[in-house]
């Protein structure tokens, strides 16, 4: 026997899908793709802004080295500049340097051509580094004709070792004595004159020169250049 409820669903037809709701589904479906477009565009987008911010810190970065590189390139220009400025002072320098030689080597030549009219202190005779008697002094060769020397008593052989009460130990000396001294002046020469090696009391003298007195000699060389005296240890003649 088959109940009343089984009947009535047996004879129940079967419900046909909505169009309604088929076309929810295909929205849903397109609304899904849609989200899955924006989530993928998104993740571009995110790449793209830390792509950007990459950019912008290059950017940067080469931004401070272009100021570093403008500050480099000013230092460097000033350096230069003060460089420049240096050579041209040193150079105005050496001008000045050569106007300056210029004026003092005309000074010089005034000065030498006024000193040529000086006259010079004169003992007149010939002197070499005394040997005979291995004392310090200078050593009388010979004197010249009618010079203060011999017009005074010096004798070829005395040894001249004081000049007005000072030592003389060389022709150095002597002629820094010479030169001290003033043409017509009086000076007392002490010498040791002896005829043998032996020395005594005897042999010492104190002569009385009245020194006379030369000019100097023009300088011959155009440039005014003054000619230095020779290394060697020849007989002065003073």
């Amino acid at each position: 026997m088959v109940s009343h409820f089984t009947t009535r669903r047996l004879s129940t037809p079967v419900l046909r899908a909505h169009p309604v709701m088929e076309e929810f589904e295909d929205a849903a479906s397109q609304l899904a793709v849609e989200e899955q477009r924006l989530t993928e565009c998104e993740g571009k987008l995110t790449a793209k802004r830390e792509e950007l911010r990459r950019l912008n810190d290059e950017i940067n970065k080469l931004e401070r080295d272009r100021i570093t590189i403008s500050q480099l390139v000013a230092e460097k220009r000033k350096a230069v500049m003060n460089e420049v400025d240096v050579a041209l002072t040193t150079r105005q320098q050496m001008v000045d340097n050569k106007s300056l030689l210029a004026r003092i080597k005309s000074l010089e030549c005034q000065l030498l051509e006024a000193e040529s009219e000086v006259r010079k202190p004169v003992l007149g005779a010939e002197i070499s580094e005394a040997r005979r008697f291995n004392l310090e002094g200078v050593w009388v060769i010979s004197t010249v004709e009618n010079s203060p020397s011999r017009i005074a008593g010096l004798l070829p052989g005395d040894v001249i070792y004081e000049w007005n009460g000072s030592p003389i130990s060389n022709r150095d000396d002597l002629k820094r004595a010479l030169t001290a001294s003033s043409p017509n002046e009086v000076v007392y020469v002490s010498v040791i004159r002896s005829d043998s090696d032996a020395l005594s009391a005897r042999s010492r003298k104190r002569i009385k020169v009245v020194l006379g007195g030369s000019p100097r000699v023009k300088p011959q060389s155009s440039k005014c250049v003054r000619i230095s005296e020779s290394p060697t240890r020849s007989p002065t003649v003073m």
